[in-house]
């Protein structure tokens, strides 16, 4: 059952991450731009959650903006990380298009 759910957020193109009290620990939702990371630990932190309760990393999606710290989380915090299967590649391969290959209809537009 979630307990609380606090938006943190990190500023000018780094999307907002969300953080999630359950009764069993915490589940981060985005990691942000690698810019905003000592924010983000830092409200990470003033809501209580450390390595030791971290249970989960969601990634709503592979952009950059959201998955920013995903390596450095899933190392410090020896946290797991879900994707959806579509986007794992953009993380995997640091390749934001990866899953984008067949065109981008912004960029034809152009």
């Amino acid at each position: 059952m979630i307990k609380d759910i606090k938006t943190i957020i990190l500023g000018s193109m780094s999307g907002n991450c969300y953080l999630l009290e359950t009764e069993e620990g915490f589940v981060l939702i985005d990691t942000g731009r690698k810019s905003a990371r000592s924010k983000l630990e830092q409200e990470m932190e003033i809501a209580g959650c450390n390595p030791e309760n971290l249970d989960l990393i969601i990634l709503t999606h592979g952009d950059f903006d959201h998955t920013g710290n995903c390596a450095y989380f899933r190392e410090k915090y020896n946290v797991k990380i879900a994707m959806h299967q579509s986007d794992s590649g953009m993380v995997e391969f640091g390749d934001m298009f990866w899953n984008r290959k067949s065109g981008n209809w912004v960029l034809k537009k152009l």
